[in-house]
């Protein structure tokens, strides 16, 4: 499993150990992992060439990848060079920064619950907005961009 942020990489760990019954790798930074069955590895770190050539490109039959609404060249050549494994990408927002639908990274989209079904569903709170006025604040310098 890939990850690009420390809490995520350590949920991870600890999740896929307690289900799974195993130890398991995590590869970031100072930490390697070796001949562990399950990998959990910063994106940053797995994707220099340096760290990839130490698996063997058959040795994974998955690959994920959290967030994956963002485009990440690192994400794709890593996942790439485990030639035989299927890639499954997993996000909490699917909005994607390069505009992409999801369908387009992936060759399917598996799942989708959308933000107003959770509401409904009673696991968020429903979104609740307050404008605010600030006495002297002067936002006449910050730039804009007219939305797409």
């Amino acid at each position: 499993m890939l990850a690009h942020r420390d809490e995520l990489l350590q949920q991870a760990v600890d999740r896929f150990a307690r289900d799974c019954g195993e130890r398991v790798g995590l590869d970031k930074a100072e930490s390697f992992a070796y001949d562990q069955r399950i990998v959990v590895g910063s994106i940053q770190t797995v994707s220099m060439p340096t760290r990839l050539e130490r698996f063997d490109p058959k040795r994974f039959d998955l690959v994920m990848s959290t967030n994956a609404i963002t485009p990440r060249p690192n994400v794709q050549a890593s996942a790439g060079l485990f030639c035989d494994a299927k890639v499954l990408g997993v996000t909490a927002t699917p909005d994607r920064a390069d505009e992409k639908a999801m369908g387009q990274v992936f060759d399917s989209v598996a799942f989708l619950y959308e933000i107003e079904d959770a509401i409904n569903d009673g696991y968020l709170c429903d979104v609740r907005c307050s404008r605010i006025e600030i006495a002297g604040l002067d936002l006449s310098n910050v730039k804009t961009t007219p939305a797409i």
